[in-house]
């Protein structure tokens, strides 16, 4: 196979070849020292995939090691929630591959790395993790020995409007500059790959190696003894035991009372024992913390794991400090560049936090050194906005695939609501009138419209939007409709109903209050609580069947509706 596939087999003289070899070999070096400098790679936590396919569960690495030494399937999907070890799974498979014993070449490719210029397998190159300096027009490795590893592609989806269609594009440019007999391996987060499914596997499907005779067959039976040309590894949650075992040896003893020591039961800290990523941020946490048993939303989690970085290396930072920090941590993440403070820049880049990027990014300098964390401070700014009814950002965002910023921005609001006091156990409909009344007071969405999210219907069964499923005439996909209903506040999504009861100093219903309202109005009551934080999909209650369901809260339904609880002074 050519390096470079569109313009034959290399021709170069021997010296040009040499050069190429070495450049491999340099590559291949690089690439094994890049997996072995981290540190959580000495000492990994036990991860396992199950392939939905056919159920079985596999030791993740034993899996990935099965399939490349197979030739068929010749593409694998890796799946899994934040955190959960999908980059860590690549580094390792690449660092693998990377062997002396392993002939060819490897990339490892950030998503993030890739934009709309035009993509070649040179600049595929120059994008690596370590980047490979390949001379241009020189190159041979064996057939079939050809791996492109693309890492975060929910990162390319992202959050703004047409992430879907810029996704899809970007990757069927990457899959046209590799041979058919390439074999790639894609990890992407599950909501993410839901919304582009059908094109990512069609267009998988089309990269195939010519079949040898040894290979060549009925398709049909292929197909039954389970050698497509895709496999899917889902990532599982870490065991309990796993989970427990990692922090027992690893939380300093200093980082311990006798409440923190419940970490290892795992009382109250199950939503982050589940994946690599927030138990490594727990030990974070636990140098600086003995509060630790307190934490139960991400978001707490991620400021917590964020403050002890902070002071790891400044340990006097007085709160304003601390807070003006945050607030240069979010400009980052809105690509505020410019406005940067260079008072903190220093503070951030040692934190580890932040990195410079890649070359070839074009909106930043710098770059989050977990996806996660640029997460949170992008929801920590949307939520100020939401609190100040500025609805100029959450108008061109799609947050339907974006379900990590959901989980976050949620607690947010949700803390901002319940700053004057708990729910009352009564919950009224509101009307349409007082939610007018709120917009003329507020302009909420009155300059900058709901914005369009294609997405909410891009995937066969529903998810990650609802719990049901969705069509055209179940949504307003009308970006600049302000039809309301006639009697009960209608059509609008969780953070509209968010904005009202922040405006209103009032609460959205919990599961147990909003029951009241069965067949007022035939709508479905957004509550203050999540059917699945998994999923993103906050609970509404049908008033008129009298169950519960779960929808995305960036959604508007046709009956989407709005109620609100008093508070208790």
């Amino acid at each position: 196979m050519s390096l470079s596939p569109r313009t034959g087999p290399a021709t170069g003289a021997s010296s040009l070849q040499q050069a190429h070899d070495a450049a491999a070999n340099k590559h291949r070096q690089e690439t094994t020292k890049l997996y072995e400098k981290v540190a959580w790679a000495r000492r990994p936590i036990p991860l396992f995939v199950r392939n939905p396919a056919t159920g079985e569960t596999l030791e993740a690495r034993y899996a990935l090691t099965q399939w490349s030494s197979s030739r068929s399937p010749q593409h694998c999907l890796l799946l899994g929630d934040f955190g959960t070890g999908k980059t860590g799974l690549m580094m390792w498979l690449a660092s693998e591959l990377a062997s002396p014993s392993e002939p060819g070449l490897t990339l490892l490719v950030p998503a993030s790395r890739l934009d709309d210029s035009a993509i070649t397998l040179h600049t595929l190159a120059a994008a690596a993790e370590p980047p490979l300096a390949v001379p241009p027009d020189v190159g041979s490795v064996p057939e079939r020995s050809f791996y492109l590893l693309l890492d975060g592609l929910d990162e390319l989806v992202g959050t703004l409007e047409g992430g879907r269609q810029r996704a899809v594009r970007i990757v069927k440019e990457v899959l046209s500059s590799v041979a058919a007999s390439t074999r790639v391996v894609i990890s992407c987060r599950g909501p993410a790959y839901a919304v582009i499914r059908d094109e990512l596997q069609e267009m998988l499907s089309a990269l195939q190696a010519p079949e040898s005779p040894l290979l060549a067959g009925d398709r049909a039976i292929r197909r039954a003894l389970g050698s497509e040309s895709i496999i899917s590894y889902s990532i599982l949650p870490v065991r309990d035991e796993d989970a427990h075992a990692f922090l027992a040896t690893e939380v300093p003893p200093q980082g311990r009372s006798d409440k923190s020591n419940k970490l290892a039961s795992g009382v109250d800290l199950n939503t982050f024992m589940s994946r690599p990523f927030t138990i490594q941020l727990l030990r974070a946490v636990a140098h600086k913390t003995k509060d630790l048993w307190s934490l139960t939303t991400i978001d707490e989690l991620y400021e917590k794991a964020v403050t002890a970085w902070l002071l790891r290396d400044q340990p006097a930072l007085s709160a304003w400090e601390l807070d003006a920090t945050f607030d240069e941590l979010e400009k980052i993440a809105f690509n505020e560049i410019d406005s940067l403070d260079p008072r903190w820049l220093n503070l951030i880049r040692g934190s580890g936090l932040v990195s410079s990027p890649h070359s070839n990014r074009v909106l930043t300098r710098y770059s989050f050194a977990h996806y996660s964390f640029w997460e949170f401070f992008f929801a920590r700014r949307i939520a100020r906005q939401i609190s100040a009814f500025d609805a100029s950002t959450l108008a061109r965002l799609d947050l339907v695939a974006a379900y990590n910023v959901n989980r976050m921005l949620v607690p947010m609001l949700l803390r901002r609501m319940g700053a004057v006091g708990a729910p009352s156990d009564e919950a009224r409909a509101v009307t349409t009138a007082e939610y007018i009344k709120f917009l003329d007071a507020t302009g909420w969405r009155r300059a900058t419209g709901y914005g369009i999210h294609p997405s909410v219907i891009g995937s066969h069964d529903g998810t990650p939007s609802a719990t049901f499923q969705l069509d055209r005439a179940d949504v307003k996909l009308t970006a600049s409709d302000s039809e309301h209903g006639t009697e009960v506040a209608s059509g609008m999504s969780w953070y509209d109903a968010a904005a009202f009861a922040v405006w209103n100093g009032m609460a959205l219903p919990t599961r147990h209050s909003v029951s009241a309202l069965r067949q007022i109005g035939g709508g479905m009551f957004w509550c203050s609580e999540w059917q699945s934080e998994e999923c993103a999909h906050m609970a509404v209650f049908d008033a008129e069947d009298g169950k519960f369901h779960g929808v995305n809260p960036d959604v508007r339904l046709l009956r989407s509706s709005l109620a609100v609880c008093s508070r208790r002074r």
